[in-house]
Parts: C-alpha cells; structure tokens; sequence
C-alpha cells in the first residue's frame, strides 16, 4: 500500500496485492489474488477482483470436501494477475477477472464482468464486458499516452 490509498469498510485484500499511491476503494470490494493497481483510481462499492478460481479438472471443487476426502490440497488456477493502470475508474458490482489487464484512463461500467482486456481511455460495460466508447478521439488519447508516459514511477510497479 502506497501512500494515501484510502480503503473504506469490508474490504477485503487476499494475496499480492499492491495499490498505488492515490486510489480510492469504496466499501465491501474484494481483491483476491495477485493484483497491482495504479494510481488515483477510483473503484466504488462492491467491486471484485477475482485473481484465482477453483480447479475445474479435479474430482471434487470444494477445498474442504477434496482435502477431506483426497487428502490434498485442492489449490487454484489463474491466468495471471490482474493489472489495472492509473487513473481507471470502475463502477459499482463490478468483476474483474484474473490475467485481465486494464489501462490508463478507462471506464469500467456497473455491473460489468471483464474477461479481456481493456484499453487505455476505453469505455466497456456489460456481462461479458464489451467496448461502448472512447473517452476522447484516437489524437487525444495518443497525446494523453505520450505525456502519462510520465506516469514513469507508476509504470514500474505495473
């Protein structure tokens, strides 16, 4: 955690978890997994980042169940971490799935599961999230590209 990251009531970080100096999580988010977000995002209510999820090709996908009866550990899968830019804001009930990677300056809508990537200064919203608009015309998000390329010391964490 970086400076002046506010975190409201019931949230919840399990695992990697880095947020950069500025962002703001509103209450009851989840974050699970390896995730690195950037900085002066703005993530409201009941948001979650979802980096790990069941096993699907075991016998059994209950942790309790399969430890109980295999006498393993049932474990997790990904496909990889979630990496969120600066300067993203993501909407109320909002998912995030691992090996998603979110850029600079983009919306995600309410309500919006993200299964792929989204690009800087994008707009997505939906289940599964899909591209709605963009913030500003291709020239303006190229100069915002060119001079956030200054977002340098953010750059490395992501």
């Amino acid at each position: 955690m970086e400076d002046s990251v506010q975190i409201e009531d019931n949230c919840l970080l399990s695992g990697d978890v880095h947020i950069s100096k500025g962002s703001a999580l509103m209450s009851n988010n989840e974050l699970i997994g390896h995730i690195r977000m950037g900085r002066h995002c703005a993530i409201a209510r009941n948001v979650t980042f979802q980096g790990l999820n069941h096993v699907m090709s075991k016998a059994g996908i209950n942790f309790k169940l399969y430890k109980d009866i295999v006498k393993e550990e049932l474990g997790h899968t990904s496909k990889g971490p979630i990496v969120i830019g600066n300067d993203v804001w993501i909407g109320i009930r909002a998912i995030i799935l691992s090996g998603v990677k979110i850029g600079d300056g983009a919306i995600v809508g309410a309500g919006a599961v993200v299964t792929k990537d989204v690009q800087p200064y994008e707009i997505v919203g939906g289940v599964p999230a899909r591209h709605l608009k963009w913030r500003f015309p291709r020239h303006i998000r190229n100069q915002f590209l060119e001079i956030n390329g200054g977002w340098s010391e953010e750059k490395q964490i992501l």
